[in-house]
């Protein structure tokens, strides 16, 4: 799912133009350390600023934006994972998102974000279910479905095993159900990529389906 299909989040914006008092107001009211900026002529992103500069400068009539920083966005065509791990580094709960111009759309906040990664959980009748191994951490998951999502393959749920600590096995096995359409290629495009892939023949009862997707849960720390 990309950030484009997140409903719209009705956040009031700060201006280049204001002063830091309206900035510190947005980040007590919304309890966020950083404050988005906009240019009220080209409604684009132009940054970042955080309190601890805004509290400097709390006389000033304007922001001192020699301190806006620009790491702290989000695309509309980025994937909801990417922008959700970006979201809990950044140890902020909402983040700006913006097309590739530059040109400021909404906000989305870790809530959505997370609403998002639990509907892809869903369980679908349809599909190809498969095992892909690999012992990194939740970050390789973005590589995964960077590599399927290529390959036009959509992702229909998601789930992960750790290993059983009574064998002799450190690799957790990511079970990915896609769609059928253009599986063998994305099972091929996963294989090129190191990944072992295994098609998963076992059935399912919905309990072990639910423990699973918790499981994932913790995977990717979340």
């Amino acid at each position: 799912m990309l950030i484009s299909h997140l409903p719209v989040l009705p956040l009031e914006m700060i201006y280049s133009d204001q002063s830091p008092i309206d900035a510190l107001a947005w980040s007590a009211k919304h309890i966020e350390k950083r404050v988005p900026v906009i240019d009220r002529v080209t409604n684009h992103l132009i940054g970042t600023i955080h309190e601890d500069h805004l509290l400097r400068y709390v006389a000033d009539a304007t922001l001192p934006t020699q301190y806006l920083e620009v790491s702290l966005m989000a695309y509309t065509d980025q994937h909801v994972f990417d922008v959700l791990f970006k979201l809990i580094q950044s140890r902020q709960h909402t983040i700006p998102v913006i097309e590739r111009n530059g040109l400021f759309k909404t906000f989305v906040d870790v809530d959505q974000l997370r609403d998002a990664l639990i509907q892809s959980l869903g369980l679908y009748r349809d599909g190809i279910t498969i095992l892909v191994e690999t012992d990194e951490t939740g970050f390789e998951l973005q590589t995964i479905i960077g590599i399927l999502e290529r390959e036009g393959i959509r992702i229909m749920s998601l789930s992960v095993e750790y290993p059983d600590p009574e064998h002799d096995e450190d690799v957790l096995r990511l079970n990915i159900r896609i769609e059928p359409v253009h599986a063998d290629r994305g099972i091929s495009s996963l294989r090129r990529f190191g990944y072992a892939v295994h098609a998963d023949t076992r059935s399912h009862d919905d309990a072990e389906w639910v423990d699973r997707a918790e499981a994932l849960l913790r995977y990717l720390d979340l």
